[in-house]
């Protein structure tokens, strides 16, 4: 339940429920997705140690046919901060 309410915030524009909300979720199970989704919304707030935590999360816990998403996004993220060094 948490994740679905998270997305519909996300969708909504508010930030903070969602991460709250994906929060929850993966105190509750640990869910690929919650992981990943939270992991792009702290990307997203410039919170990128923290988001850098959770898409690593994310790929450890996934189902093999999860993890193409998660590590690209990852890919993309540690790319972005060798350029900005």
């Amino acid at each position: 339940a948490h994740t679905l309410i998270a997305a519909a915030a996300e969708q909504m524009g508010q930030t903070e429920v969602a991460i709250t909300e994906y929060s929850q979720a993966i105190k509750s199970h640990e869910i690929h997705s919650a992981l990943h989704n939270l992991g792009v919304l702290q990307l997203k707030s410039n919170k990128s140690e923290e988001a850098e935590r959770l898409l690593i999360k994310a790929i450890q816990v996934a189902a093999p046919q999860s993890i193409s998403r998660t590590l690209s996004l990852l890919t993309l993220f540690e790319a972005a901060r060798l350029l900005d060094e």
